[in-house]
């Protein structure tokens, strides 16, 4: 059943730019030649728009969607929204939030999630259900655990023989392509082993998987396999979501791995009857595909669709400057403009190349940082409310690598890789402490509330997942995780004598952390605050616990100073009477952000990654060959910045020997817009 709604007006328009507290002429057709006023106006035709960064994708959705819901004719129907994150509904909420057409949005008929949340919710739930099955937990950690605990113990011993799975050796017991990855399982062979190498292991880890999907133990990837069984199994699904569904938008869809274009394609586009699908993303921009790859999937319904493309090329958050260095490193080519009005104070030659070498590198951050007070001229109070970064496309040391710069790390040598990772799934409990302090100080910093929450719930959340590896079998919450430990510790005994109760514990362990806001030193925590910590954990999970475990071990990245630059990933620079704060991570971690100066830093993965790209930045007719996903890493690196863009590189990337720089290459990228210099062991800049 199509949804018939009436054209787009300029009525329609004005109201939602002023309901959304935009400028008057948002969506104006002078600004980017109309591009942005046809897709609010169009109806009943499927799009993929390639939208550049900062060109307000994320606005013209959630305007998009606030028209059609001013208009929507349908109780039982509804408008499907999928992303990777919950930006858009965290946009809805903020920009439509106190209207009808905002609620309206976030409630029944219509969605707005995640992918995973759609397909669990929509189509491997029911499945399940329907086989009468618990879902007991979804997630890698807790059915891995639970398979691995199942399993004999010469097998175990086998999975750790292999030098492939010594990292870890969960990974043998995960579904993937229906079959399972049960690569290198023994005597370090490394080859997949299959029911003819090993028919015994083989059957046995089949079981084991088995009796976990009964159980209700569930990888997070395996629901998509589920759902894609219930669509081949009752191919009337889709034409049932279809119904309910008739329009979807799909957003960040570059970054879809070709296991989720798949499902994502079978629910919306296959077949007779297809619903209306408007996808939103930016290729250059793919920077998760070699983490989400599938071989089984990896060309289907690849984004953009030619036929279907409509370019949004006009970015607002930097100037033609940075447009035109950024665009350089453009898989697509794309010819980027930057609208945003040059800041007066700013110097033309704002942008840097700092060349450095193994015994200057420490010294990166500095230079970087006294450059950007001088460039700005700003004073402590404007400094204060500008955001300044370092990102790199390694932001985790490999032990064999000898290669400096190899990660983030070697400019910063107190970075923990854990605090700034998206979507962090930390390593110790330490590092939990230090991600909810992280969030708690950013909220401070804005103004907006619930910096308490945070901390605390981040501090619970560490407390039931190491609970959840030792005791799989157990019920925990989701969420409000305090309240549940509070009410599971209520007369929960862990030692001899009330005082040393699991309550009691947990409350002077919420004093240290979340309250006093303090952090231990590795004698204090390894000596008092880990015992109180293993006591709470044993007294929810209702087992024994190893106090050898890795999650309760003190980080070496870790400092006991709660305000010191690791907690945070900060590093301070002072000069000229000023400071400012330098955040660190990786690149992926700050994928959607904007910053008012960035530094990408020269990092190590078999080769320098900017020593890697240099031509490009030479020469943008370079041809693209097999430095695609370098590209992509750094187009979104550099166009965080909205003023300053610097590059940290090699200095043997631009010099023909220790003494001699290639002129040619340097004058090739200041003519492009690059102030080039060489950090001195002394903490200054050469300029060339």
């Amino acid at each position: 059943m199509d949804i018939k709604l009436p054209p787009v007006t300029d009525e329609d328009i004005s109201w939602v730019t002023n309901i959304m507290g935009l400028p008057e002429d948002a969506f104006a057709p002078e600004k980017d030649d109309g591009a942005r006023m046809a897709i609010l106006k169009s109806e009943g035709e499927s799009m993929d728009i390639e939208a550049c960064p900062g060109s307000g994708k994320t606005t013209l959705l959630v305007a998009k969607l606030a028209i059609m819901a001013r208009h929507w004719p349908s109780r039982r129907q509804g408008i499907c929204v999928l992303s990777h994150t919950n930006v858009a509904k965290d946009e809805i909420q903020k920009r439509l939030g106190n209207t009808d057409e905002g609620r309206a949005l976030l409630s029944y008929p219509h969605y707005i999630g995640t992918i995973h949340g759609f397909v669990n919710k929509f189509l491997a739930m029911p499945l399940l259900f329907s086989k009468g099955t618990p879902v007991r937990s979804i997630g890698d950690d807790v059915a891995l655990e639970w398979r691995w605990q199942k399993l004999p113990n010469h097998i175990k011993d086998a999975i750790l023989r292999s030098p492939a799975n010594q990292r870890n050796p969960r990974k043998v017991l995960k579904v993937i392509d229906r079959q399972l990855n049960v690569a290198d399982i023994n005597a370090g062979r490394n080859q997949r082993i299959t029911k003819e190498d090993n028919i015994t292991y083989y059957k046995c880890i089949i079981n084991i998987c088995k009796q976990s999907f009964k159980e209700g133990f569930i990888c997070y990837d395996e629901m998509f396999f589920l759902a894609e069984m219930l669509m081949a199994k009752f191919p009337s699904v889709t034409r049932d979501v279809r119904y309910r569904f008739p329009i979807f938008f799909v957003d960040e869809a570059q970054d879809n791995s070709g296991f989720e274009s798949s499902i994502l394609q079978q629910v919306c586009t296959s077949g007779d009857e297809p619903s209306y699908r408007i996808r939103l993303g930016d290729s250059d921009q793919a920077i998760f595909d070699e983490i989400n790859k599938n071989s089984t999937h990896d060309d289907t319904d690849r984004f953009p669709e030619f036929s279907l493309k409509r370019n949004l090329v006009n970015s607002h958050r930097f100037d033609q400057s940075i447009a035109n260095l950024a665009g350089r490193v453009s898989v697509s080519k794309i010819d980027l403009i930057g609208t945003r009005a040059p800041e007066p104070e700013v110097l033309q030659e704002s942008h840097a190349i700092f060349l450095i070498d193994d015994e200057t590198i420490s010294q990166t951050l500095d230079v970087y940082g006294r450059h950007i007070i001088e460039t700005l001229g700003a004073d402590q109070e404007k400094l204060d409310e500008m955001i300044f970064t370092a990102v790199g496309g390694v932001h985790k040391d490999q032990s064999d690598s000898k290669k400096i710069p190899h990660s983030v790390g070697h400019y910063f040598s107190d970075y923990d890789p854990q605090v700034n990772k998206a979507n962090s799934n930390p390593e110790t409990f330490l590092q939990y402490v230090s991600i909810g302090l992280k969030i708690t100080d950013e909220l401070a910093v804005k103004g907006s509330g619930g910096e308490s929450f945070h901390i605390v719930e981040k501090f619970g959340k560490g407390l039931i997942d190491a609970a959840k590896k030792v005791s799989p079998d157990a019920k925990y919450p989701s969420r409000y995780y305090h309240r549940f430990i509070l009410d599971i510790l209520t007369d929960t005994e862990c030692g001899s004598g009330k005082e040393n109760n699991a309550l009691s514990c947990y409350s002077e362990l919420v004093e240290y952390f979340c309250i006093k806001k303090q952090y231990p030193d590795c004698q204090d925590w390894n000596e008092a605050i880990r015992n109180k910590v293993v006591c709470v954990v044993r007294a929810l999970a209702r087992t024994t616990v190893d106090f050898s475990d890795g999650f309760f071990a003190f980080p070496e990245s870790q400092t006991n100073d709660l305000g010191s630059k690791s907690k945070n990933n900060i590093h301070s620079v002072a000069h000229d009477s000023k400071k400012i704060s330098i955040r660190l991570g990786s690149i992926h971690s700050v994928k959607g952000e904007t910053h008012t100066a960035t530094l990408v830093l020269e990092t190590f993965n078999n080769t320098h990654n900017l020593k890697n790209i240099l031509g490009f930045l030479c020469d943008r007719s370079k041809k693209i060959g097999t430095a695609e996903y370098r590209l992509k890493l750094h187009y979104v690196a550099m166009t965080r910045a909205s003023h300053i863009l610097c590059l940290a590189m090699r200095k043997d990337a631009l010099f023909e020997n220790k003494k001699d720089p290639n002129k040619r290459n340097i004058q090739k990228l200041k003519e492009a817009g690059w102030k080039v210099g060489v950090v001195t062991s002394s903490g200054s800049c050469d300029w060339l």
